[in-house]
């Protein structure tokens, strides 16, 4: 059941509800690793949009602003640009709810400002690149787009704070940064008796590997 290519209920449509007017127009069924609240389009041309995203060229400009958008916390000028105030930067905030809900990272950082900047150092690294798919990180957090209800939608490729072995938590060594498509909400990833209610080959994570086989790279 916890086995990254598990079969789940997806929507079609992120910004409606699973069952509308109690129907199954906007189900369909996704696998595990792919299932995440963001606004990844869902469909037969879904691999291949990903696949053209890996691919993509992307400028030194484009990754400058990358870099400059996602170092600091708040930016309030760059959030004005997009009519809005103040925000948390999608970075900063990946990283502020690790250190929020894993006790191993506050133990190892002390605080939000020092993980912050160890994730921050990932990200710069990699040149804004997906650890798990080499995508560059276009998504941040003026380019959500909004439900019916107003709320924001994550977009699929802002970075997210991700580890490499579950049960270690997010400490030094143990921390990636990948596109949030990539990241699913597994309960399953911080249970210590997982692998006794799967098969013990079952993958449970993306690896750049995996990635490249389930799109056709």
């Amino acid at each position: 059941p916890y086995s990254l290519f598990a079969l789940t209920l997806d929507r079609i449509d992120d910004a409606l509800p699973h069952f509308v007017n109690h129907s199954l127009d906007n189900i369909c069924i996704t696998i595990r690793g792919m299932n995440t609240w963001c606004n990844l389009p869902k469909g037969k041309d879904c691999c291949a949009m990903l696949r053209a995203e890996a691919e993509r060229t992307v400028t030194e400009a484009e990754v400058e602003e990358a870099l400059a958008r996602e170092k600091t916390s708040r930016n309030i000028s760059l959030a004005k640009t997009y009519g809005q105030k103040g925000r948390h930067n999608i970075l900063y905030a990946s990283v502020r709810n690790a250190f929020q809900k894993d006790p191993k990272a506050r133990a190892e950082f002390g605080t939000v400002k020092a993980m912050f900047a160890y994730g921050y150092a990932l990200f710069a690294e990699a040149r804004a690149r997906c650890a798990h798919s080499q995508i560059f990180m276009s998504g941040h957090a003026y380019n959500r787009e909004k439900n019916a209800n107003g709320r924001s939608i994550p977009h699929p490729f802002q970075p997210s704070v991700d580890v490499k072995v579950p049960t270690l938590g997010h400490v030094r060594g143990n921390i990636r940064i990948v596109c949030r498509f990539l990241n699913p909400c597994d309960r399953s990833k911080g249970d210590v008796h997982r692998t006794k209610r799967t098969n013990g080959d079952a993958p449970q994570q993306w690896t750049p590997a995996l990635f490249k086989h389930y799109v056709g790279l």
